[in-house]
């Protein structure tokens, strides 16, 4: 266990090191326990900033003043379920 957790604290620094070449990454939220964070670098300090549109969807946009990593929303506004995926 010991060796683990070892291991575990030296690839948690590698990670935040190659983070900014990766074209994927964990959503940060899922750490944190927050739904309202940036899925990129956890901070709540996000704001709206316009939406994504489809055909049928259409999605709230977040910027993150920290990181500034754009994410969208999981709710479709259009939808008469809002909340309901």
């Amino acid at each position: 266990m010991r060796y683990n957790e070892h291991d575990v604290r030296l690839l948690e620094g590698i990670y935040e090191w190659m983070r900014p070449w990766a074209k994927v990454h964990l959503n940060m939220n899922e750490f944190t326990g927050s739904s309202w964070a940036c899925p990129h670098c956890g901070s709540s300090n996000i704001i709206k900033r316009g939406f994504q549109h489809n055909l049928s969807t259409r999605y709230q946009k977040y910027v993150c003043n920290d990181c500034r990593a754009w994410s969208t929303g999981t709710n479709n506004l259009l939808d008469a379920r809002v909340g309901v995926k």
